[in-house]
């Protein structure tokens, strides 16, 4: 899992993996105050049936929480 947080921003920000799929396991306003995905509480977290999308949004001053199985090397983007 990864977990990428945003500082302060004013406006979300589009994350997409190229060429590559992932589930959106949570997202949330603020830090991510926990050192896993696997600690924090189930109810910001969805392990069990998340969403399998190809982008997903960073939220302003927030986090997103990601899955991805990685089969070839990939490249982070921002959308713009």
């Amino acid at each position: 899992e990864i977990v990428l947080v945003t500082g302060v921003q004013t406006c979300a920000l589009p994350i997409y993996l190229h060429g590559h799929k992932f589930w959106v396991l949570g997202s949330g306003n603020g830090s991510f105050p926990y050192a896993s995905v696997a600690d924090a509480p189930a109810a910001l977290i969805n392990t069990v049936n998340p969403p399998y999308r190809d982008t997903t949004d960073l939220p302003a001053s927030g986090w997103v929480a990601i899955r991805y199985v990685q089969t070839l090397s990939i490249s982070l983007k921002q959308r713009h």
